[in-house]
């Protein structure tokens, strides 16, 4: 059986005018959006720019 993971989605959703990067889980529209058909090894590529992009926006946790 496919390991699925779970979307990094927090509920708490919100895009600021002007960019397309949701400051609750840090994945892009498109990454929002392709999540449910991306495969496994493609969804650990979006968790891996997610990690970078908190470090990025100085949340360390």
């Amino acid at each position: 059986m496919e390991n699925i993971l779970r979307s990094p989605c927090t509920n708490n959703c919100f895009v600021p005018p002007g960019t397309d990067l949701c400051t609750g889980c840090y994945r892009t529209i498109k990454e929002i959006i392709d999540w449910i058909n991306l495969t496994e090894k493609e969804r650990n590529e979006v968790l891996e720019k997610i990690d970078k992009r908190k470090i990025d926006h100085g949340k360390t946790e």
